[in-house]
C-alpha cells in the first residue's frame, strides 16, 4: 500500500471540537505574555526559549512573594495561572525536600486562592491530580472535600 492510498477516517466537526475543548481543559496552557509581565514585576529570568518558564523559575523561597503578586488587584487571569503553576511547583518541591513544616504553612493559603479561582485553576489541577507528584493527594483531597 502506497502512504498516499492510506486516509485516515474523517472526524465531524464536532468531534473535533469537542476534542479540543476537552484537550484545553486537561493542562495548563502557557501564555508569553503573562510570563514576560511577571518577570518584569518579580524581577525573574525571561527569555522566550525558556519553553517550561514557570517551572524553571518556580522557587519555594519565593512563595511570599508569588502569593502577594497573585493577591494584587492588578493582577490578570492568566498571571493567575502562571502563579498558581509556580506555586504548586514550588509546594512540589517542599514536599520533596521534606519540608512539611514550610509546606503546612503554605498550603492552606494555596487552598483558598483555589476554592476562590476553580474556574481559572482547574486544568493544573487537572494536570497536578492526574501524574504522580507528592502533593497530587493533597490536592485530590481539597478536590473531593470541596468540590463534589
Amino acid at each position: 500500500m502506497l502512504y498516499s492510498d492510506f486516509s485516515l477516517p474523517s472526524l465531524a466537526d464536532s468531534q473535533i471540537i469537542e476534542f479540543r475543548s476537552y484537550a484545553i481543559k486537561m493542562n495548563f496552557i502557557p501564555n508569553q505574555q503573562a510570563r514576560q509581565r511577571l518577570a518584569e514585576k518579580l524581577q525573574l529570568p525571561f527569555s522566550e526559549d525558556m519553553k517550561d518558564w514557570e517551572y524553571e523559575v518556580s522557587d519555594y523561597k519565593r512563595m511570599r512573594d508569588f502569593i502577594a503578586e497573585y493577591d494584587k488587584l492588578n493582577t490578570t487571569t492568566k498571571e493567575r495561572e502562571t502563579l498558581l503553576e509556580m506555586v504548586l511547583d514550588g509546594l512540589e518541591s517542599l514536599l520533596e525536600q521534606s519540608k512539611l513544616s514550610e509546606f503546612e504553612f503554605y498550603f492552606p493559603s494555596v487552598e483558598e486562592r483555589i476554592k476562590q479561582n476553580f474556574a481559572i485553576h482547574e486544568p493544573s489541577l487537572t494536570y497536578w491530580t492526574n501524574i504522580e507528584f507528592k502533593i497530587s493527594e493533597r490536592l485530590k483531597l481539597l478536590l473531593k472535600t470541596d468540590f463534589e
